[in-house]
């Protein structure tokens, strides 16, 4: 069987400070450098990471768009992410607002031409980072969950500091990407 490789962009968004660049560099390198310093992003970085998908040859590469949350940056996303597929937006469990302000990250979002059916992202999730600080939990996690079902993502909890739980919403959405690229091939034949 031929091995196949997918590529699909991924805009990773939310509030400042919420641990999107930590998430994204631990994906990245295999949860082997949590950077040690809290450095804003203001310009977009980007990184590469295949997973492989179950029972199958097949792989997908992820390219993962880490998106500066500075204001004055914002109205500038949709030209550098350029048509993406995949969508996780990032809160701090620790931080009641982050959650709050995930509905204007997904209406920024929605602005943007996306790969998937009827212009929306082919997967979505929203992700509640740090719950290696649960003596500051601010946000439950049923709160998380409703703000998900609201915008018809999947919910997922980690922590970028002790590589707790970031493996999953990102193969979830390669798989979801890969599941999608087969469907648009057999619609093809």
């Amino acid at each position: 069987m031929v091995k196949r490789v997918y590529r699909g962009k991924l805009v990773v968004a939310g509030d400042p400070a919420v641990g999107k660049s930590a998430i994204c560099q631990m994906f990245a390198k295999d949860g082997s450098e949590f950077p040690k310093n809290y450095n804003m992003t203001f310009a977009p970085e980007v990184y590469t990471k295949v997973i492989p998908i179950p029972n199958t040859d097949d792989s997908v590469e992820l390219i993962v768009y880490d998106s500066p949350s500075f204001e004055l940056y914002t109205d500038l996303l949709g030209d550098f992410w350029k048509n993406p597929d995949l969508l996780m937006l990032v809160y701090d469990v620790t931080n009641s607002k982050s959650l709050k302000t995930i509905p204007i990250w997904f209406e920024l979002c929605r602005q943007v031409d996306w790969h998937g059916k009827n212009g929306a992202p082919v997967a979505s999730v929203l992700l509640g980072n740090r719950i290696d600080l649960e003596h500051r939990r601010a946000v439950q996690e049923e709160e998380g969950l409703n703000m998900a079902e609201r915008y018809l993502m999947k919910h997922f909890v980690g922590s970028a500091k002790n590589n707790q739980g970031l493996e999953d919403p990102f193969r979830y959405l390669a798989n979801s990407y890969y599941q999608h690229r087969i469907n648009e091939e057999k619609e093809e034949i």
